[in-house]
């Protein structure tokens, strides 16, 4: 059951349920991380895009060379 499409899929969902996570509890008020600031939220994301990419890749993307599409030019 490993296809680029479910790789894809998964690779976008992980992308987007921790980036959008990361930003949930910086912005929400009464979370651990309410006024942590932009180096929170960037280091957020960038492990939220690795972590997307790995995703992709262990659920049958190709190599490399392909990322989710959220994050293809």
């Amino acid at each position: 059951m490993h296809s680029v499409w479910i790789g894809e899929f998964m690779g976008t969902l992980v992308l987007i349920l921790l980036g959008d996570g990361v930003n949930a509890g910086v912005t929400l008020r009464k979370s651990y991380a309410a006024d942590s600031g932009w180096m929170v939220i960037a280091t957020g994301w960038a492990l939220a895009v690795l972590c997307g990419v790995l995703v992709a890749q262990a659920f049958g993307s190709p190599a490399p060379t392909s990322t989710p599409p959220s994050l293809s030019p």
